[in-house]
């Protein structure tokens, strides 16, 4: 009787030992497939979402075409002799005004780009006080400071006793309309609105008065 209840005892130990194992075999499988379902699930969302993102950033690229022509149509190119002179408006020193170049529209014009600064600017300045007595109304004569402020052009006039037109150009908006390696830099129009004649630098009063005066006639001849 001892024996066969010590048996029977063994076999449910072995049965339930059995199907422990299948239980934990079988279900150690099913977790593995839950979580690698769980993670391409996830890594597909992200890489959809990474995509959207993409595509919609590629909307706000500009191309280069587009790029290159905004540009070119924003930039001035140094001038040559023959070319319509930029148009351009800056005020006055002294409160004179503003001085505007299509309005000289039918005259000859004398631009001159200086600053106080400048050695070789200063040394000619007295040229143009002389082609202002010469020409009075037939030529408009009008000196741009480069990028100075306007008390320090107004007492340098008043300290050299000039009364020539002088423009400001503080923010250098006109100066970048006419491109220059230096200063000074003068250019004659003619009456058309051309460039006739361009100097860049200077070599002193008399030199430069006889250089201007000679274009300035040849302009007023045409």
């Amino acid at each position: 009787m001892n024996k066969s209840i010590l048996l029977i005892g063994v076999v449910l130990i072995f049965f339930a030992t059995t199907t422990l194992m299948i239980f934990m075999t079988f279900g150690g499988d099913d977790e593995p497939e839950v979580t690698t379902e769980a993670t391409t699930e996830t890594t597909t969302e992200a890489k959809d979402e990474d995509t959207s993102t993409v595509e919609v950033s590629s909307e706000d690229v500009t191309s280069d075409e587009e790029t290159t022509a905004n540009t070119d149509d924003g930039m001035y190119h140094e001038l040559s002799e023959g070319e319509v002179a930029p148009d351009f408006t800056a005020d006055l020193i002294k409160g004179e005004g503003e001085y505007t170049l299509s309005k000289s529209a039918g005259k000859v014009v004398l631009i001159n780009f200086w600053a106080t600064w400048c050695p070789p600017c200063c040394g000619e300045m007295p040229a143009f006080e002389r082609l202002q007595a010469d020409f009075k109304d037939k030529c408009d004569i009008v000196a741009v400071n480069c990028m100075e402020d306007q008390k320090t052009v107004e007492s340098f006039m008043d300290e050299n006793g000039y009364t020539f037109p002088v423009a400001l150009d503080i923010d250098g908006a006109v100066e970048v309309m006419y491109p220059t390696d230096g200063i000074p830099y003068t250019l004659v129009i003619g009456k058309d609105g051309k460039i006739r004649n361009i100097f860049l630098g200077s070599n002193g009063e008399e030199e430069q008065y006889k250089l201007y005066k000679s274009a300035i006639e040849q302009a007023l001849e045409n």
